[in-house]
């Protein structure tokens, strides 16, 4: 990773980034595309485990292969998710982190809990199963080892059989991944493009395929598809079009991408760049089009896509539980729905009970915010704790010299009071001029007070003091007006007669109209 500088707390924008649960509070239509992709996932794996179903119609198996890219989707939106915050942080400032310590921490915490007690049950129900007679409740799974828990546990096992683990393990290298996809998209995207088209031919044409290389594609895709949605770009223009083309490509050519990647890994998840490709389309031209967003933003459709993560660690048990044991008195048909609906039920009590705690309310970040600063001070020492999208902010030192000879002098407004003779507004010149402005004024005022105070009458002098530029002086024929009709109030004061007094106020007015009119 790219050595950054170290810069202090105040300059950092945004630490808490990304968040995905930010970009459900914002979109729901994410939510809404999760379901899709989990039914997509769920058809696919109910075929799977009914080969009559394929035995009787063949374009039946066809779509049930490309069912299985829900998983592309899935990726698809985990890009999104977790590059959008970031993306919309540092177009709007600027300048972003992403703070590796609580990104480490907070998807830790995300798919754990669920999954550890996932590949649990998945390991003591066959051995209890076998243990006690009831092969029926082993759904076919054989028994597997402790060893292959821990292995299993850290995303090397085989994933037991199950394709929801071993998507997860794919889904966990995205993730490692993704500080140096979103490094690359933001500061040199020429190779960010060539890391996508590396991953396409690894995972074509050679064995790592095995531990889902194309998954980078569409997880790279989906930080794109955040960088569309965060910049307002028009992406109904080529969101449709493109995916109608890339889907087209896919149906096509999909089989011979198919066997090119299978031939190097038996059982691998399939992953077809052609799909990837269309399913991004999908997601740009749904966040495109409002009526379209509308749609997959309905509580029903939201609710199934928030239950998703936990429907895909019990699809492949339950669904081959429901197949195998109902399919013979009720039929394959009444199997296959049992085994829809008892998929999620399953996947909605283990998101109840386990994942919503962590997928929900503020634990993750609290937890993040207590546990990330200690992982940072280690990452630090290989200067990996920190990635930095947009400007990079300028030294301390340098902002503290940019302020100082840009400075500005500024005095309040004037007061509205009479009596005032001479206020600064605002200030363009020097400081040499301010200060001598400032001396003048006091003297100007000291002399006036002290005139006031001696009973004497002040003259106005008629000859134009020429103004220094960059002030702003009040008409100094309202400062004549204020100490004339004071002299003149004195003087009303001291007569006794009634009639005096009001001569008085009549010389007064006099006064004051003179004054307008000689400032006029």
């Amino acid at each position: 990773m790219m050595a950054q500088p170290h810069y202090p707390d105040e300059i950092v924008v945004r630490e808490a980034i990304p968040s995905s649960e930010a970009v459900r509070e914002r979109f729901g239509a994410i939510d809404g595309l999760h379901a899709l992709a989990i039914l997509a996932i769920l058809a696919y794996e109910i075929v799977r485990f009914a080969p009559s179903i394929v035995a009787r119609n063949g374009f039946v198996a066809e779509a049930a292969s490309d069912a299985s890219q829900g998983f592309s989707l899935f990726l698809i939106l985990s890009g999104f998710a977790l590059a959008y915050p970031a993306i919309v942080a540092a177009t709007e400032h600027g300048c972003a982190y992403l703070d590796i310590g609580r990104f480490i921490v907070k998807r830790v915490l995300r798919i754990y809990p669920a999954y550890a007690l996932a590949l649990v049950l998945a390991i003591a129900l066959p051995t209890l199963a076998l243990r006690y007679g009831l092969p029926a409740l082993t759904g076919g799974a054989p028994a597997a080892s402790l060893d292959g828990f821990w292995r299993n546990l850290i995303f090397t096992g085989d994933g037991l059989g199950n394709d929801g683990f071993r998507a997860l393990g794919v889904v966990v290298r995205c993730y490692i991944a993704f500080p140096f996809l979103l490094l690359l998209w933001a500061r040199a995207r020429r190779f960010f493009s060539l890391a996508l088209a590396v991953a396409i031919v690894l995972d074509l044409f050679t064995g790592l395929h095995g531990i889902g290389i194309g998954g980078l594609v569409p997880f790279a895709l989906g930080i794109v598809a955040a960088d569309v949605r965060a910049q307002g770009l028009p992406a109904y223009r080529f969101g449709i079009p493109l995916a109608l083309l890339a889907g087209f490509g896919a149906t096509r050519y999909g089989a011979e991408l198919a066997h090119l990647a299978d031939t190097h890994a038996a059982g691998a998840l399939r992953i077809d760049p052609l799909w990837s490709i269309a399913l991004f389309g999908v997601v740009v031209a749904v966040g495109a089009l409002g009526w379209l967003e509308r749609f997959f933003s309905l509580a029903p459709v939201r609710l199934l896509g928030v239950t998703s993560f936990s429907i895909s660690l019990v699809a492949v048990p339950v669904t081959a539980f429901a197949i195998r044991q109902l399919a013979g008195p009720f039929g394959v048909a009444t199997a296959a729905v049992n085994a829809l609906v008892a998929s999620l039920i399953v996947g909605f009590v283990l998101y109840q009970f386990i994942d919503r705690t962590f997928a929900e309310g503020s634990l993750r970040r609290d937890v993040a915010d207590r546990i990330g600063p200690f992982l940072n001070r280690a990452l630090r020492r290989f200067r990996a704790a920190r990635v930095l999208l947009g400007t990079p902010p300028p030294p301390v030192e340098a902002e503290i010299a940019h302020a100082h000879a840009e400075v500005e002098f500024y005095a309040p407004p004037p007061r509205p009071v009479v009596g005032d003779l001479a206020i600064v507004s605002t200030r363009t010149g020097s400081a040499e001029d301010l200060a001598a402005e400032m001396i003048a004024t006091k003297k100007r005022l000291s002399d006036r007070s002290d005139a006031f105070f001696s009973g004497a009458t002040v003259a106005l002098s008629t000859s134009a003091e020429p103004e220094k530029p960059g002030f702003y002086r009040k008409p100094k024929t309202l400062a004549a007006v204020a100490v004339t009709a004071i002299d003149a109030a004195r003087d009303a004061d001291s007569d006794a007669a009634h009639g005096e007094r009001s001569s008085m106020k009549m010389r007064i007015n006099s006064i004051a109209g003179e004054a307008r009119e000689s400032a006029r």
